[in-house]
Parts: C-alpha cells; structure tokens; sequence
C-alpha cells in the first residue's frame, strides 16, 4: 500500500508542472503579445501623431479671414500630412472638401476648450487633421487572442497664431512716408493726400530703396522685378515668394529728387504691370489730375503695396521739409495704392497719387514687431491638441 502511494506522488507532480508549465506559457505569451504589440501599434501611432501635427500647423498658418485661406489651408494640411511616412507608407488624406466633422482635414472654431466645424469665413481659426491604420498585422496578439488586425488613430488641432504688425514684407513700392505725418493729419486726411517729391518745404514723401541709391535706372528695374509679387497677391491673396524683400531691421536709403524717368516709367508702365483698382476696398477712384502723365486707356490700372515709414522729426511735415537724402531706419509699413502721376512743369509739378490705406487688413507679411498699421503678419500657428 504505501508503496503504491509513493510511486503515484511523483506522476502526480509531473502532471501539476505541466498544467502550470502550460498556463505560464500562455500567460507570457499574452504578456509578449501586449508588450511587442502595443509597442508596434504606439509607435504608428506616433509616426500618425507626427503627421497630422505637421498637416493642422502648416494648414492653420493660412486662416486669415478669406476664402482663398480656407482653401489654401485645407491643401497645406494635405501637402505636409503626405510627406511623413507611418508604418512605411506616405500619410495620405481627404482633403474633406465638405468639411464633413468626421473628416480627415476638418476645418473649424476652437474656443479653447472644444473644436466646432465651421466654414464661415469671418469665424474659422483652427484647423483638426485625423489619420488612422486599421489593418496593421500583430505579431503575438493572433496566437495569444486571434487577432487578426489591430489599429491605430491620432488627430491634431492647431489654431491660426494672432495677427500683429509685420516686421518683413516681399515686396514694396519705392517711396516711404515720415512718422511725423500721423501727428500732423488724420487718417481721412492722410488716405487722400497726394504726395509731393519737391521742391523743399511741400514734400512729404520720397524715393526709397534698400541698400543703394534710387536712382533713375535702379527704379526702372526694380518695378518690373515687384509686379509679380503684387500681381500675384491680387489673384490669389497671398504671395509664395519674395520679389523685394524688406525688413523694418533695414535702413532705407532716400532721396526726393524728381527722377523724371522714374515718374515717366510709372506713367508708361502701369498699364500692363499694375493691377485694377479695387473699388469695394478702396473706395471711388479719384478723377485723374488734368496735368497726368498716365494714358487715359490706363488709367484706373495701379501700383499696390506696402511702404516703409522711418521714424522721423517734425522738420519733414513743415518747415525745410527736411533731409531727404539721408539713409534712416523703417519704423513700420503701411499699404499704399498709386493710381496717378504728374511729371510736368518744374519740380512743383512732380507729384504721384497715392491712397493710404488705414482702414484695411493686409495679410501679407512675415514675423511680428512692426506697428499695426495694417500690414500685418500671421504669428505662427500652434498645437492645442
């Protein structure tokens, strides 16, 4: 009998550590299976988070208010998602032209705490980029659980960074203003001055260039090297890159000579480089000056951009109308509009037209630190989740 007890006991024994030999191989399988698995699946998933972080930032940096930057914002999303890869394939995704909520691209309001899909224009300052892979294979979750697919999910919103004065512009006419004009005159006044180059004592504006003297045959190539900037931001709102770059960390060099034929390729040229006028944001096209230089045909066609205002004295609004063949620094940027010219007669009758615009937001600068005098910059955008 006890024999028989004792030969049974180590059968008994064997057959115990193959039960939990069994149980322990399942339970490090699942083990393995969520550690290698949910790894794989955290690293996709992180590959996705580095996407559609790209996507919202580079789409939220073109809400500006218009149309053309809720189009513009939709594509960059696209455009900037695509270029990172997750799980070795490129991050592709619907441009979700219907603004569908469940969409990849979803434009919309955030309000600090909650993202709202919204295409109105007026309301629109962020942007929600989501991506996804359903079909990535598992390693060990098929043995351990019969799984047969896992998946991965990410989404970003980021939201347009707050306009502010821009301290760079791409493109600018050749001419600067003096700060001292906006002690001297209102804005209504100063909107529909025209501007005098000489004689000294009448003038308030002069030729202005970056770098090196405005001279007669600088100016006449440096007017058809800005039209595409300007032409460009006419058709589309926006400028891809840099036809005459300038900074308020530059200093303008000056001068308020006539430069006839500076005035003469103006009066000649507006016609096929310049852009219409733009009533609904302008106003009434004043009536052309019976002594113009501009062709009848053109007129009605101008130069638009921002110019540089350097910080001046009281001396350039009154007085000897100050030195303005001086080298100084730009203080800020207004947008201005010529739209006609005079260049008859002696140094009196040298004069250009131009609208200053005050009233009006123009979103074509780059970084912040200028004055807001409506060239603005887009601060960049940012991550709110």
């Amino acid at each position: 009998m006890g024999g028989t007890r004792r030969s049974q006991a180590p059968r008994q024994r064997q057959g115990n550590v193959l039960i939990i030999s069994a149980v322990s191989f399942g339970v490090l399988c699942a083990f393995t299976a969520l550690v290698v698995d949910l790894g794989y699946v955290g690293l996709v998933e992180s590959q996705l988070q580095t996407a559609t972080d790209a996507g919202a930032l580079a789409g939220a940096r073109f809400l500006d208010g218009t149309e053309q930057g809720l189009v513009s914002a939709r594509a960059a999303a696209v455009e900037l998602a695509v270029a990172n890869s997750a799980n070795g394939s490129a991050v592709a995704l619907d441009p979700n032209s219907a603004n569908a909520p469940d969409g990849d691209v979803v434009l919309g309001v955030w309000d600090g705490s909650a993202f709202i899909a919204s295409t109105a224009v007026a309301d629109v300052n962020a942007v929600l980029v989501r991506s996804s892979r359903s079909d990535l294979r598992p390693f060990f979750s098929r043995i351990a659980f019969g799984t047969r697919a896992l998946g991965a999910g990410v989404h970003s919103i980021a939201i347009a960074g707050p306009p502010t004065g821009a301290s760079e512009v791409p493109w600018y006419l050749p001419f600067s203003l003096p700060s001292c004009l906006w002690d001297t005159w209102d804005d209504a006044t100063l909107q529909d001055m025209t501007f005098v180059l000489n004689p000294p004592g009448d003038d308030n504006t002069g030729w202005t260039a970056i770098g090196t003297n405005p001279t007669a045959s600088w100016l006449k190539s440096f007017f058809p090297a800005i039209s595409p900037c300007m032409q460009e931001w006419a058709a589309t709102g926006v400028v891809d890159s840099a036809c005459g770059r300038i900074a308020t960390s530059d200093d303008a060099v000056h001068t308020n000579g006539e430069i006839d034929s500076g005035l003469q390729y103006i009066a000649q040229h507006i016609g096929s480089e310049g852009i219409p006028w733009d009533s609904s944001v302008w106003g009434t096209l004043p009536a052309q000056d019976p002594d113009s230089s501009v062709k009848t045909a053109d007129y009605g066609m101008v130069y638009a951009g921002p110019i540089p205002v350097f910080a001046s004295g009281a001396e350039y609004c009154a007085g000897s109308g100050g030195s303005w063949n001086t080298t100084e620094p730009i203080d800020f940027f207004v947008w201005a509009v010529i739209y006609d010219v005079v260049n008859k007669g002696g140094a009196a009758s040298k004069t250009v037209s131009m609208r200053i615009d005050l009233d009006t937001v123009y979103n074509v600068g780059e970084w912040g630190g200028g004055s807001t005098h409506g060239v603005l910059a887009q601060t960049p955008s940012a991550l709110v989740q």
